[in-house]
């Protein structure tokens, strides 16, 4: 598929010293579209944020917390006993065709995707190195390194409970928003030997914000609760189908921020004193006609049709022993 460049995006290169970091894009209409609407955030206490803080979230998702996850998690409390982050870039790899400068039509190579994992330095610096380079003079045409190229941490966490329960959760922010935006997939697998999901414990939620042709900045957020068809419930672990949101279909309103997370309880059932809490996260580089499918459990994970996606590597492995 041929890279497509909107109005929204040669207007955003003029607005781009009085605008935060652009993430221009425009991602093709997607299938299993998922409800969305303007995002409705509460006003809290400091207590009350203390007390979302102690259940794993971050401050980022306290300040988009709406009143039906408030509620959800206004009488838990919680203290977090274990958490691991990781920063991955993603670049795409320009086929034969491309390098040659040929038409679509011509291409006979797939476009290729690689991840690799940063150092938190590493990762900030090329993320402040590219946002001086987009505010510089505008360059139109094929620019893998730019275009295509993404940035996200993804942060697995283990809170604590009660002595038998625990929730593990998954949490995605892109710093660069990928160019393509399908259908994504983030999950948390468990040690099935000792630990069981608790049935109906799962929500998810993805928050973003868009920039008009005008500049007006827009917010918006999709929710799953444990109603929504979007999950895949294993006694291994829970995953999460996603659709990543598209800029509009005339191109006057681009996606500029994005974030997402998942979470669930897991339950023992025996004398183990010990955790483990897998993230997995799977990003959807090529349109399909199907809805993917995938398995998850513990470490392990699978998605049907793997050469339209990259795997976020590696995992994340959040660890707590008492």
């Amino acid at each position: 598929m041929r890279k497509k460049y909107g109005l929204g995006v040669l207007f955003s290169a003029v607005l781009i010293t009085s605008l935060s970091f652009s993430l221009n894009a425009h991602a093709s209409e997607k299938i299993d579209e998922d409800p969305s609407r303007e995002l409705k955030p509460i006003s809290l206490k400091q207590s009350e944020i203390n007390n979302l803080k102690n259940l794993g979230f971050s401050e980022e998702e306290i300040k988009n917390m709406e009143q039906e996850e408030y509620d959800l998690n206004k009488n838990l409390k919680g203290n977090i006993v274990a958490t691991e982050k990781n920063y991955v870039k993603t670049m795409e790899i320009p086929t034969i065709s491309q390098t040659l400068g040929l038409n679509s039509s011509e291409n006979v190579d797939e476009t290729k995707y690689v991840s690799i994992e940063l150092d938190k330095d590493t990762y900030y610096k090329e993320l402040e190195e590219l946002k001086k380079k987009e505010q510089g003079p505008v360059t139109l045409g094929y620019t893998p390194d730019e275009s295509s190229t993404s940035y996200k941490t993804m942060t697995t966490t283990i809170t604590k409970l009660s002595s038998t329960e625990f929730r593990v959760k998954n949490s995605i922010e892109w710093s660069k928003i990928p160019f393509w935006r399908y259908v994504d997939v983030s999950g948390v697998g468990i040690n099935s030997a000792d630990w069981y999901p608790k049935v109906n414990s799962q929500y998810g939620k993805q928050n973003w914000k868009t920039v008009d042709f005008w500049g007006k900045s827009r917010y918006y957020s999709a929710t799953y609760t444990d109603a929504s068809n979007k999950w895949d419930k294993k006694q291994g672990g829970y995953g999460l189908r996603m659709n990543l949101p598209n800029n509009d279909s005339e191109y006057t309103e681009d996606v500029w921020e994005l974030s997402s997370y998942m979470y669930y309880t897991a339950y023992k059932e025996n004398s183990t004193k010990h955790i483990d809490a897998y993230g997995h996260y799977a990003h959807q580089e090529k349109d399909l006609i199907a809805v993917p499918s995938f398995s998850l459990s513990g470490s392990s994970f699978s998605i049907s049709s793997s050469s339209s996606f990259t795997i976020h590597k590696p995992n994340t492995h959040a660890v707590y022993s008492w």
